[in-house]
Formats: structure tokens, C-alpha cells, sequence
């Protein structure tokens, strides 16, 4: 088990380490950490970008873009659209908007967003 550890730490981070590392690269000025955030309250949040999905071609068009800041996650909904260019798993965005509670989960629809540029991501 010692070996498996260690085996771990070398070549895998723990989901401590990667909570780190998105605290760290989605704290920005003016932004609120994702696990103070509250439902139907404005909020501007910052993280990093976990999962991309979107909807299949017999339904409406609608794009789910999971937000992590390592305090929590939020879920922004993009109605209407499909692809968001520049939107892509691992990017630092913010997204600004209401969240509503949809079965314990914070969500922003329609959120205005920014993508942050890569060489102002802390690395």
C-alpha cells in the first residue's frame, strides 16, 4: 500500500493538490470563492473550467459549463448555443450573473462570462 502511495504522489496529484491548484489559479480580484456563493444573490465567480457538455442535436440548444474553484462548483447553462469558442476544460473563466438552487446545486443561466487570458493565469 506504501508503494501505491508513493506511486501516487510522484506521478498523480491527491484531489487536495488539485483543489489547491484551482484556489490558487482562479483567485481574482473582485471574485467570490464558489462556496460562499448563495442562491438569488448576483455573483461574480472565478475557477477553473472542469467539464464541457453539450446538447445533442434533437434537443434545444444548450451548452453546460461546470466552474471549480476548490471551494466548490457551479454549474453556468448557456441557453441557445451549443459551442462557445475558447471554452474548453482546464481554462480559467468568470462568470458573472443569479444562481439558483436546482437540487443542491448552484446554477447560473445565461451567465456573462470572460475567459481569462493564459499568460494571466497564475501558473
Amino acid at each position: 500500500m506504501a508503494s501505491l502511495r508513493a506511486l501516487l504522489e510522484r506521478f498523480g496529484s491527491t484531489e487536495e493538490a488539485a483543489e489547491r491548484d484551482d484556489r490558487r489559479r482562479s483567485s481574482l480580484p473582485d471574485c467570490c470563492a464558489i462556496g460562499a456563493a448563495a442562491a438569488r444573490e448576483p455573483v461574480r465567480l472565478a475557477g477553473v473550467i472542469a467539464s464541457v457538455t453539450r446538447s445533442v442535436a434533437e434537443e434545444a440548444p444548450r451548452c453546460d459549463v461546470v466552474v471549480s474553484d476548490g471551494t466548490g462548483s457551479v454549474e453556468a447553462r448557456f441557453l441557445g448555443r451549443r459551442d462557445i469558442p475558447g471554452i474548453a476544460p482546464g481554462r480559467v473563466i468568470v462568470v458573472t450573473g443569479r444562481c439558483c438552487d436546482r437540487g443542491g446545486r448552484l446554477r447560473l443561466l445565461n451567465p456573462a462570462y470572460e475567459l481569462v487570458e493564459r499568460s494571466a493565469e497564475r501558473l
